[in-house]
């Protein structure tokens, strides 16, 4: 629109000035011609009059142009600077909060503690022994990790072993006793093995006995 605007403006500039030029043309050849003279001059009216309106109209619309340009950049330059305050307020926020911190730190607690040793929980002995030394500090990790294999390999704990071990030993004393007295033992067994069988042969034949004697005497 504003290019056909323009175009449209510098036309009627064009025009303008041709009628002028017939003007002067027409008053240098025919001086004494008041038709063609005053014809001439009509034209050039017209012309300057479309020209003056279409000049005016041009004006207007670089006018209204120019104002929303202004307008749009004063929006994007105002809120390119809220943007930016705002940025710039949180990290002063940030700031201020570090420096609070940072004021708030007791040099004399952190002295007394390195003085004292890492933490709390640690011993009361001297830090700057530790790190002089730092070889002689057992690894806690290490320790766990080896115990940990330890128990993985021997689930079996030595209190339990102990107790399945002597609770065999009340169980069955003849092997774990004194080898004599095992042998004693076992000899023993043996004999009161033999004569507890020969007592029962014993029985046996008696019953035998005195069935078939039943039998002889019912026949």
């Amino acid at each position: 629109m504003p290019e056909k605007s323009l175009k449209h403006t510098m036309n009627v500039r064009e025009k303008e000035l041709a009628r002028k030029k017939v003007l002067d043309k027409a008053r240098e050849r025919q001086p004494f011609n008041r038709q063609q003279v005053t014809y001439a001059e009509s034209e050039l009216l017209k012309a300057s009059a479309e020209m003056s309106r279409t000049a005016k109209g041009l004006s207007e619309q670089t006018e209204f142009f120019e104002r929303r340009k202004l307008q749009q950049l004063k929006t994007l330059l105002s809120d390119f600077v809220m943007i930016e305050m705002t940025f710039h307020a949180k990290a002063v926020e940030l700031l201020t909060v570090a420096y609070q911190q940072i004021s708030d730190i007791n040099d004399k607690a952190d002295l007394e503690r390195l003085n004292t040793g890492l933490s709390d929980n640690e011993d009361q002995t001297n830090f700057r022994r530790k790190l002089r030394s730092p070889e002689k500090q057992p690894n806690p990790g290490m320790s766990v990790r080896s115990s940990s294999l330890a128990s993985l390999m021997n689930p079996q704990s030595p209190t339990n072993d102990d107790d399945s071990a002597s609770a065999r030993k009340t169980k069955s004393p003849e092997k774990y006793g004194n080898p004599a007295m095992v042998r004693t033992g076992s000899l023993a067994a043996l004999m009161n093995n033999s004569a507890n069988k020969d007592e029962e042969e014993t029985s046996e034949s008696e019953e035998t006995d005195e069935d078939s004697s039943e039998e002889t005497e019912s026949r």
